[in-house]
């Protein structure tokens, strides 16, 4: 179980590296970025919360992530 565990700890810091090491090739936002997620509610609802988003981060300036 130990052996399966650091197996795992291992893959996820080069995982992390490899990442950091392609962090050149992306534009990153000075301003930072919002993540939003439509996990709960009917239409009408994530409709709502994701107009709500939207205008919050255009108030704070900030760049908008959605689910595909």
């Amino acid at each position: 179980m130990n052996s399966f565990l650091i197996g795992i700890i291992i893959s996820l810091l080069l995982l992390v590296f490899q990442a950091r090491s392609n962090e050149e090739q992306y534009e990153i936002d000075p301003n930072g970025y919002i993540i939003f997620c439509l996990c709960m509610g009917r239409f009408g609802n994530q409709a709502e919360h994701f107009l709500g988003g939207l205008a919050f981060s255009k108030l704070i300036n900030r760049t908008l992530i959605v689910p595909p």
